[in-house]
């Protein structure tokens, strides 16, 4: 795995230990996070306020995107299997189901027509995805001039700060949440770029506006912009 790509054997690695998740999959993040995790998505959640159309790539179980704002939410996820739990999450929640779009692709192939989206989002996906690079160019397809992007993920350093992370999520993190599936995800943090690498290549892709928004003390990030 490099900043860009994860491997491909790797990717269904990861996609296995994210399905396995499933069962607990709130549970294990809220105890990674300490349970902030719920007050970073709300900055998400704000900002999907007033937007017609949103797209959340990486969806998983519907756990961010029943509760955006927009009228018609795309749900954009490689697995069926997510794609049910959050259905069955959302009818138990008494929100209208035709209000979502459930689409099972990856972040590099959206079957989106061209400037359909309002807003478009992730959180904590951004980092499994298996080609940053074409999901970017993917998500800039899809976005409508004066739509806007929004990624929410751990935030990578290339010093002992990203040492002490890394740590964190391989060794405490397992204890914390009583599974191994951090293990996974600390591989994918190890062959993350900063947010300002990802920042950098969103200008190169044709986004604008870019800001980056340090959380809890440097380890979470925002990464924000904006198609013009």
């Amino acid at each position: 795995m490099d900043a860009l790509k994860i491997d491909s054997n790797e990717w269904k690695n990861l996609e296995n230990v994210l399905e396995g998740m499933m069962p607990s999959y709130d549970n294990i993040n809220s105890r990674m996070t300490l349970g902030r995790d719920k007050k970073w998505r709300k900055i998400l959640i704000n900002e999907s306020s007033n937007k017609d159309i949103a797209v959340e790539i990486g969806s998983g179980p519907g756990t961010l995107a029943m509760m955006l704002k927009s009228r018609k939410i795309f749900c954009v996820d490689p697995s069926d299997k997510m794609h049910k739990i959050a259905g069955e999450r959302i009818k138990q929640a008494k929100i209208p189901l035709e209000k979502f779009e459930f689409i099972t692709a990856p972040a590099e192939s959206i079957p989106v027509n061209n400037d359909v989206a309002d807003f478009v989002c992730c959180a904590f996906a951004f980092r499994d995805f298996y080609d940053k690079k074409k999901a970017l160019t993917e998500i800039y397809r899809i976005l409508k001039n004066n739509g806007k992007f929004m990624i929410l993920d751990i935030a990578k350093h290339n010093n002992i700060y990203g040492t002490l992370i890394y740590n964190y999520i391989k060794y405490i993190a397992p204890v914390i949440t009583g599974s191994d599936a951090p293990k996974m995800l600390a591989k994918t943090y190890k062959s993350f770029g900063t947010p300002k690498y990802y920042a950098d290549i969103m200008k190169e892709t044709g986004f604008r506006n870019i800001k980056i928004m340090p959380l809890n003390l440097r380890t979470i990030f925002i990464l924000s912009a904006e198609k013009i």
